[in-house]
């Protein structure tokens, strides 16, 4: 009887080890698999396929098909693959050798603008802008548009400042800037990057939008110019964005302080009448941005200029890059 009992208790265990391997098995084989799609810069596409484990020996086989997957024919071998070949209107099957498969999404051919972004807002300072993607041919079904908006010195990306980084957490709500009095006279740059749904970014933070990392027109970026930046009109801005590249003010004493967070040339000018005394300064870029915990840099006219002005009233101007930013009268003793 006890040998009957043990002989039982055996079998159980081999009939249990025999089912976990069969599930074991099972769940091998019916590992999932995924596509991460790629644009290239030249406007063509890149495949990477993935299972869960990605084991070293795993190898990989592709098919293209058509639409309905009715017609389907081997494409390529590899992990990563290029769409170079494939005509406009494919779906792609990546076949893991470990029996994984999966389908990428629809490959509509070689990427090409079809129409220039564009804005809404006035191109004011002072004033929030906000970027309208243009239209495109080609790509990935489920392609997304990133923006970048700029500042250039001529409509040629020329001198070009950047106004918005997606990578900076203080910025206006898609994608939008409140332009800077200090790009008065420049030129508004918007661009359009075309880039897959839920392509992969580095992540980190930056303290400041404004940078010379501009995006440069390709067949996966268009860009467009909307004209120059006319001076502000109103003290209105919208409540976003980074604080004012340009601050100064003058004291009851005459002493200006200016702070430019990208370097500027500033100029105190003291006007009484028909006499004028200046001093001008070129402003480095301001080193504690953003904190800001080292102190403005200040313009000061010497003693000697202002006894020629002589006592009284005296109006004081600071321009900054040729733009008024401060004034004040001031009685000199």
């Amino acid at each position: 009887m006890l040998n009957r009992q043990v002989r039982t208790s055996q079998a159980a265990i081999i009939l249990t080890v025999g089912i976990w391997a069969l599930a074991v098995g099972d769940a091998w084989a019916a590992e999932s698999a995924s596509i991460q799609t790629v644009l290239e810069t030249n406007g063509g596409g890149q495949m990477v396929a993935n299972s869960q484990t990605n084991p070293g020996d795993e190898t990989w086989s592709w098919d293209s098909c058509t639409l309905a997957l009715t017609v389907c024919r081997p494409f390529a071998q590899g992990r990563i693959v290029e769409t170079a070949g494939a005509k406009a209107e494919t779906v792609f099957r990546a076949t893991s050798s470990r029996g994984a498969t999966t389908l990428s999404p629809v490959w509509h051919g070689v990427v090409t603008p079809a129409a220039p972004p564009s804005i809404g807002g006035k191109v004011r300072a002072g004033e929030l802008v906000v970027p309208i993607p243009g239209r495109w041919n080609g790509g990935w079904d489920g392609d997304v548009d990133w923006t970048q908006l700029a500042a250039c010195a001529t409509p040629h990306d020329d001198a070009c400042t950047t106004l918005t980084d997606r990578h900076y957490v203080g910025g206006c709500p898609n994608g939008a800037a409140v332009l800077d009095p200090a790009f008065t006279g420049q030129y508004l740059r918007v661009a359009d990057r075309r880039v897959p749904a839920h392509t992969l970014e580095l992540a980190y933070g930056v303290l400041t939008p404004y940078g010379s990392d501009i995006w440069q027109a390709g067949p996966t970026v268009s860009v467009a110019f909307m004209g120059r930046i006319a001076p502000t009109i109103s003290s209105d801005a919208a409540d976003c964005g980074p604080a004012a590249l340009v601050e100064a003010s003058i004291s009851g004493k005459g002493i200006a302080t200016v702070r430019c967070e990208l370097g500027c040339r500033a100029a105190l000018i003291a006007k009484r009448g028909t006499l004028k005394a200046r001093l001008t300064r070129k402003l480095d870029p301001d080193p504690s941005l953003p904190s800001r915990d080292h102190p403005a840099p200040i313009l000061r006219l010497s003693p000697r200029s202002l006894v020629r002005l002589e006592p009284g009233r005296v109006r004081m101007t600071v321009r900054v890059n040729g733009r008024r930013v401060a004034r004040r009268t001031v009685i000199l003793r």
